[in-house]
């Protein structure tokens, strides 16, 4: 229960942050989904061939999305990460586009989770609203794969995104988890 109040806390609070999108609103921001994940190390893949990952990690991942602005809030708690955080994206926690067992461009690229007291591990919390940067470009556009994607496709296909981080020891990914 106190990490559901926390959480609901931390995203009040980054509504305070976005005045422009909460003008007018009384109360947290209006949601139209929300997802929790919880990503493993057994999940990671490469290609569709599993890596293992960084034994011992574990991440926590839960967004609130909105639609209606293009907007995506996160609260990212990572445990037992090591190494440094190493992908060629802007970022190396991102949200994926791809079915379980598969490898996917990422849409969206979070700032990494910061160190914290040790008992939370690392953590990342915010909210970002598209057009989304990953710092990736697609080679058949040369856009970047951020650039068109919108929050809506996650609500409409949930099974097809998945939450990572890449770590220095675990270049593929240190954790993964599914959002459906």
């Amino acid at each position: 229960m106190k990490t559901i109040a926390f959480i609901a806390g931390v995203l009040a609070t980054t509504a305070a942050a976005i005045p422009a999108l909460v003008q007018g609103n009384t109360g947290p921001i209006p949601y139209t989904s929300t997802y929790s994940v919880v990503a493993r190390p057994k999940q990671v893949v490469n290609g569709t061939e599993p890596t293992g990952g960084l034994p011992g990690a574990i991440g926590y991942y839960d967004f609130g999305l909105n639609v209606d602005y293009n907007l995506i809030c996160y609260h990212i708690r990572l445990n037992g990460f090591k190494g440094e955080y190493e992908s060629p994206a802007a970022s190396a926690t991102h949200l994926h586009e791809a079915a379980r067992g598969q490898s996917g461009p990422p849409r969206i690229a979070f700032p990494n989770p910061k160190k914290t007291d040790g008992r939370h591990g690392r953590v990342s919390v915010g909210c970002l609203q598209g057009p989304f940067v990953t710092g990736l470009e697609d080679p058949e556009t040369g856009e970047d794969y951020g650039a068109d994607f919108q929050v809506s496709q996650i609500e409409e296909n949930p099974e097809g995104f998945f939450s990572d981080v890449h770590s220095s020891l675990a270049l593929a990914g240190a954790v993964r988890g599914q959002l459906a």
